[in-house]
């Protein structure tokens, strides 16, 4: 840090400091959601959803691509506005905690835009039809190594048991 670069200088004798932290700056760990965003009865839904999206953009960085559509909520007069928008995944709890949010989902669709990287790997979808057993020790392999070790050991009981009874031969202690 360049406070602690500042320190090491041995013509610094003392450093002060205002106490408040420096602006985060965001990684580019992004995520596409859906919003739902409550309309009140009465309200301008294009000047409501302005004001909402202005006051995310400014609390969690919150950049709306479009809107998708609307809906009533149930059993009140308001209206709930759906847009898609993306977020930094640090800011999602101050989306979340927004008065006039309703409801916050994972947006469906365009994962190859995310910015997490993602590891190429197979899936069992790309395997050749016909392959099942392939397609479970794939499965088992990704998902639940623990369940070879078990079946091995469950198979390797019976035969360990079978060999130790064998090697008595060589025991002087026979009976």
């Amino acid at each position: 840090s360049r406070l602690g670069d500042a320190m090491k200088v041995p013509a610094v004798a003392r450093l002060q400091t205002d106490g408040r932290a420096a602006p985060f700056a965001h990684q580019g760990l992004t995520s596409r959601i859906l919003v739902g965003i409550r309309v009140r009865a009465g309200q301008s839904v294009g000047e409501t959803l302005k004001a909402v999206v202005a006051d995310l953009e400014a609390r969690a960085h919150f950049r709306l691509e479009r809107a998708v559509g609307y809906q009533e909520v149930p059993e009140t007069k308001d209206l709930a506005v759906v847009a898609v928008g993306e977020v930094p995944i640090l800011e999602l709890s101050r989306v979340m905690a927004h008065p006039d949010v309703l409801k916050v989902l994972p947006a469906p669709g365009r994962d190859s835009e995310s910015s997490v990287p993602r590891q190429p790997s197979k899936r069992v979808g790309d395997l050749k039809p016909g392959a099942e057993p392939a397609r479970f020790i794939f499965f088992v392999e990704r998902r639940a190594p623990l369940l070879i070790v078990a079946t091995l050991m469950l198979l390797l009981l019976p035969i360990g048991g079978r060999a130790l009874r064998w090697l008595n031969v060589f025991s002087p202690y026979r009976r």
